[in-house]
């Protein structure tokens, strides 16, 4: 047999085994009766509805256990977008419990039986609504509460912490802010952030004003600015203008939200004297000096931070 015979017999052996050849229906060469399109060869699935229960098609087109049935699953195996399932958009796609993008799946079949797993969350603050960003430790995403130093200045006589709280959310009213502000301001041991501020949802963010510049990812990530330190500093007034200037702001509190100890505080935030004084924080600052960075008599000027406050809605 000549060698354009064999390479020509070759080649007749390899047409009939494509499905889809011929003029024959697509699949009926298949055993499995399905005929992948893209080069005519027959395969055990295309989609996961083409396997079995509790089985996925996975991307060499075999199937495979899963570790949740399809319909718990939130990518959507039938010819639809892959992230539909979820009311997020965004479907985790998890290989031997390991979390990967979908293009990064395995190309080789795998020689066990694997966990293949697809679970709905975020991955980056673009996957979430707006107003919202997304929690890096749950993959869930969370609304911002927002945080802005005020416009105005003040001397140490702020109508005690009521009337620093009185003054933040004044100052948000009028910028037309949602919800509860609350001035990052401690006046005893007991009324610090760290003791008396609700972290009903913990893992929610905290944004300037502007809504896209992120100071902290959380409030565990905001009350630990000594090891690990702001993204930005909090230099946004409540109108979102960048303030320059007047970089004080009265505190009293550590930047683990504690009021700082034997510390002044201007008789309780009552007093406008030279003789008194009180410990500030500072706006141009990531590290923990943005709230505890020195003490200054209580009739200078000194702003304060205003802290949306984290409750369930």
């Amino acid at each position: 047999m000549s060698y354009r015979q064999q390479v020509l017999q070759l080649w007749l052996i390899y047409r009939t085994k494509l499905c889809g050849r011929q003029g024959d229906a697509l699949n009926s060469r298949c055993a499995s009766g399905i005929c992948r399109s893209s080069d005519k060869k027959c395969v055990e699935c295309l989609v996961t509805n083409d396997c079995s229960s509790n089985k996925v098609c996975h991307t060499d087109n075999k199937c495979y256990s899963s570790g949740l049935s399809y319909e718990d699953a939130c990518a959507a195996d039938n010819g639809d977008a892959i992230d539909d399932r979820c009311v997020s958009g965004i479907c985790h796609i998890f290989f031997n419990n390991r979390r990967m993008s979908q293009e990064a799946l395995p190309e080789e079949t795998p020689t066990v039986v694997v966990y293949f797993a697809k679970i709905c969350g975020c991955t980056n603050d673009s996957h979430c609504p707006s107003n919202q960003a997304c929690n890096s430790d749950d993959n869930k995403c969370y609304p911002y509460l927002r945080i802005f130093v005020t416009s105005k200045t003040y001397k140490g006589n702020l109508g005690g912490a009521s009337g620093a709280d009185d003054k933040c959310q004044d100052l948000a009213n009028l910028a037309g802010l949602d919800g509860t502000f609350k001035a990052w301001l401690s006046q005893s041991t007991t009324d610090s952030p760290a003791e008396s501020w609700s972290h009903a949802i913990p893992n929610r963010p905290y944004y300037l004003v502007d809504d896209t510049t992120k100071v902290a990812d959380d409030w565990n990530h905001l009350t630990n600015a000594v090891n690990n330190e702001l993204h930005h500093p909090i230099n946004k007034n409540e109108d979102g203008q960048t303030v320059n200037d007047a970089l004080r702001v009265w505190t009293n509190t550590k930047s683990n939200g504690n009021r700082v100890p034997n510390s002044a505080n201007c008789g309780g935030w009552t007093n406008n004297s030279n003789n008194k004084s009180g410990k500030y924080g500072r706006i141009d600052a990531t590290n923990n000096n943005w709230s505890w960075a020195g003490g200054m008599n209580c009739n200078w000027l000194g702003r304060l931070y205003c802290i949306q406050q984290n409750t369930n809605t």
